[in-house]
């Protein structure tokens, strides 16, 4: 957590300006982020009961939305660069929409599942 933080601030400190998109430290992050999801799925298995828990619905929803967003993230100081016409910009921008989307609906059956859980304790 110090060496992503440390690195943050000497992107924003010697790198990249406040006033551009982030594309070092935000795919950074997202690649943590999904490395640590997939070595949750790789230690927790599959069980027959692996979708009545919650944790794996959000697992699933972050794996949804992070590996394919970084990539947005990384192009997005390019996109800029070649000026892509406003119909390329609001396919890309809805794919990302759709990714986050997605997201939501697999934390929104998690919470699903914790309230259920909740009711029956």
């Amino acid at each position: 957590m110090i060496t992503f933080t440390l690195c943050c601030i000497l992107n924003l400190v010697f790198i990249q300006s406040i006033f551009t998109y982030n594309t070092h430290t935000r795919p950074l992050e997202a690649l943590i982020i999904t490395a640590t999801c997939l070595l949750y799925l790789y230690k927790s298995g599959f069980s027959e009961h692996w979708l009545g828990l919650p944790v794996n619905w959000i697992n699933m929803g972050v794996l949804i939305y992070f590996p394919a967003a970084s990539i947005i993230f990384i192009l997005s100081n390019y996109f800029t660069f070649v000026k892509l016409d406003d119909e390329m910009t609001t396919v890309v921008w809805n794919m990302h929409a759709s990714m986050v989307i997605g997201m939501y609906l697999m934390f929104t059956k998690a919470f699903s599942l914790l309230k259920k859980s909740g009711a029956n304790n």
